[in-house]
């Protein structure tokens, strides 16, 4: 990419692993992926810092007030923006995340994480100097964009752990872990929905 974001040495070497056509990879390979970037950002933890992976791969990301009551239906949906090589006078760095500053905690990171994943999935960074992508209000769709979100939100390794421990705790006690508990700790632990832990369960299946 001549004037957009200078990519970062471990997506590069995906994206020309997959000749950059990563449109039909499957679950399994979305999870190598995920854990790769990772390893190589050198990111630990239960909850992954979205916010601190998109920061680390050269884009800066901004709590954006989109209008709730936009000129018309599609610009009303607008809530997450991606941009390489745009000047938004807002900072110096033209490569940035804008996401609703009006969005509670989970579906914010839900939507940096998807814009981080059309990234990663959709964009030549050989060949691209300027490109923008808008995320629109949506409910959960089974996407690759969404699939590779709720991976990066809910990491394979440490999302099968915790459901381990979660389990092992409960029978150590002597008490019965219902599907509504598990969501729910699951949940707030990786700071996500439970309509989200839902979707990453049946990824994993």
């Amino acid at each position: 990419m001549k004037k957009g974001v200078r990519t970062h040495k471990t997506i590069k070497e995906i994206k020309e692993r997959y000749n950059y056509q990563l449109s039909n990879i499957q679950q399994d390979e979305i999870d190598e992926i995920i854990k790769e970037i990772l390893m190589a950002l050198k990111t630990t933890g239960v909850c992954p810092s979205i916010i601190d992976i998109i920061n680390k791969l050269g884009f800066t990301v901004y709590n954006f007030p989109f209008e709730k009551d936009g000129v018309d239906d599609e610009s009303k949906s607008i809530r997450g923006f991606l941009g390489v090589g745009f000047d938004f006078n807002i900072n110096e760095n033209s490569n940035c995340f804008l996401i609703d500053k009006y969005c509670e905690n989970k579906k914010a990171r839900f939507i940096a994480a998807y814009l981080l994943s059309h990234y990663i999935l959709n964009i030549n960074d050989e060949k691209t100097d300027k490109y923008h992508f808008c995320y629109h209000e949506q409910d959960l769709k089974n996407c690759l964009e969404t699939r590779f979100a709720l991976s990066f939100l809910m990491p394979k390794e440490a999302f099968s752990a915790q459901v381990e421990l979660l389990k092992i705790a409960y029978e150590t006690a002597d008490k019965t872990l219902s599907k509504d508990e598990l969501l729910e700790i699951l949940a707030n632990t990786f700071q996500v929905t439970t309509a989200m832990v839902k979707a990453r369960i049946i990824l994993l299946k």
